[in-house]
This record gives structure tokens, C-alpha cells and sequence, in this order.
């Protein structure tokens, strides 16, 4: 908590939300902290981008974060760019860079309601960008009619989350166990065919040889190995039902699965 001017305001920072490094359900616990500690909620998501190239990594983790709060909250995001002395060097505008920009940034910028702010990290005492600044933030709130981005709205998206991905993990679960079920009996059956193959080679070697008789009898060993085979089949069909089991039940206890936040 911080006196600016004449108001306190309260910043909660989440560095490393950009970190490859970080999962997802980490970024997502340090979210869940970062609500809680704003209670009974933050008036503004202020989300901060370095200005130059827009990285995949950074506009998979921008999804990540929206995807997290959820639709409700790009009413209450700002995009803020640092190191504005870039802009300074190159005698640009920050119009200028945002237009000429990736598309993806266009987008996020124009979700968020056409709102952004520019840092001069070299300049920090400048105190006019932290009032323009908190002008903007005040222009937000009176849209939203003093409104909050609220711990209820986060906790409704966190359950959306959660059963999607149970969704998603049974869903994987399933196609384990019948891809056990088809690896189990592709490879009987293939050893089954082998000697029935075998078999029947045999049998065409000595065809001149034989008697009817002796063809009848084959023809009987072919049916009752026909019926080995389905029985087989269905022995193994079994089997890794009650192997996959057991890893169902393990899977699904898998534990569950950052912004800045100002």
C-alpha cells in the first residue's frame, strides 16, 4: 500500500509470469494468491509488455492469463508497455509502434478496450506518467461503474477451468486404455496368424500326399484353433481392462493446475 497524491493505492506484483520455466498451474496458483491478497478485488489488471518484438511465448502466456480470469475480466485489463525510451531512440510515437505491430498485440490491445500506458524505466521520478496513469485507471473504473474485478468472477472461471480439464483428462484416459486394448490383442492376434500361416504352409507341402481323410482332419484343427483364438481374445480383452484400471483410478488424482496485477 502506497500514498499517491492524495489516495492510498494498493500494488500486488507477480513477477516471472513470462518465465518458460514456470508451468501453467504454478502461474495459475500465483493468480489465485494475487486475488485473494486484493480482496475483495483489484479495480485493474495492469499487464506488462517490454516494447519490441512480441514473442510466442509471450502471446501464448497473454492467452494463458485471459483464458485464467476469464471473459469478465478484460473489462478491467490495461496493457502497459516498458521501456518507453525505445520509442524516444527510434523518434517514433507509441501510436506509431502499436500500428505497426503484430496482430496478435492489436488484438489484445483492442480486448482490453483500446486501453494502454507507456513506462520510462529510466526516468522513474517522472511522476506525470504515474498521474496519467492514474487517470486512465480512474476513466476505467467509471466506466465500469466503480466495479471490481471480483473474487467471485475469478473462482466462476477457476471451476469453468476445472472441469474442462477433467474433461479432457478422462477423455485421455479412455484412449489409453483402448489403445492397451488394441496393442494387447493386435500383437496375439498376430501370433495366433503366425502359426495358422504355418500351418497352412505345412499343409499345402503335403497336400499331394495326404487323403481326404487326413484334409478333414486339418480342416477340423483349423476350426478348433479358430475357436482357440476367440477365446484368446477375449481372455486378453479382460486383462487389460484390469490393467488399465488401476491407472484410471491414479490418473484422475493428479493434482490440479501470471499477471501483473497493480
Amino acid at each position: 500500500m502506497a500514498k499517491i497524491g492524495s489516495r492510498m493505492v494498493q500494488v500486488i506484483d507477480t513477477p516471472g509470469l513470462f518465465d518458460t520455466a514456470v508451468s501453467n498451474e504454478k502461474i495459475r496458483e500465483e493468480i489465485g494468491k494475487c486475488i485473494t491478497l486484493a480482496s475483495p478485488g483489484p479495480h485493474v489488471f495492469l499487464l506488462l509488455l517490454s516494447l519490441g518484438r512480441f514473442t510466442q511465448e509471450e502471446r501464448e502466456t497473454v492467452e494463458m492469463i485471459q483464458e485464467t480470469f476469464g471473459e469478465q475480466s478484460k473489462a478491467y485489463t490495461m496493457v502497459g508497455f516498458t521501456r518507453g525510451e525505445i520509442l524516444q531512440e527510434e523518434g517514433t510515437s507509441i501510436e506509431t509502434y502499436i500500428k505497426s505491430s503484430h496482430d496478435k498485440l492489436k488484438e489484445l490491445i483492442e480486448e482490453c478496450g483500446g486501453r494502454y500506458h507507456v513506462f520510462f524505466n529510466k526516468d522513474k521520478n517522472n511522476q506525470h506518467q504515474v498521474s496519467s496513469l492514474l487517470e486512465k485507471i480512474d476513466k476505467m473504473v467509471i466506466k465500469n461503474k466503480g466495479r471490481f474485478y471480483s473474487t467471485a468472477m475469478f473462482q466462476e472461471t477457476e471451476a469453468k477451468i476445472r472441469a474442462r480439464e477433467m474433461k479432457l483428462l478422462q477423455k485421455r484416459v479412455e484412449e489409453l486404455k483402448q489403445s492397451s486394448e488394441d496393442v494387447s490383442v493386435s500383437s496375439t492376434t498376430q501370433q495366433v496368424q503366425k502359426k495358422v500361416i504355418i500351418n497352412v504352409q505345412a499343409a499345402h507341402v503335403r497336400t499331394g500326399e495326404e487323403t481326404l481323410e487326413e484334409l478333414r482332419l486339418q480342416k477340423n484343427r483349423m476350426e478348433e484353433m479358430e475357436k482357440r483364438i476367440l477365446l484368446e481374445l477375449d481372455v486378453i480383452r479382460r486383462q487389460a481392462e484390469d490393467e488399465v484400471a488401476p491407472a484410471t483410478t491414479k490418473t484422475l488424482k493428479s493434482k490440479p493446475s501470471k499477471c501483473t496485477i497493480s
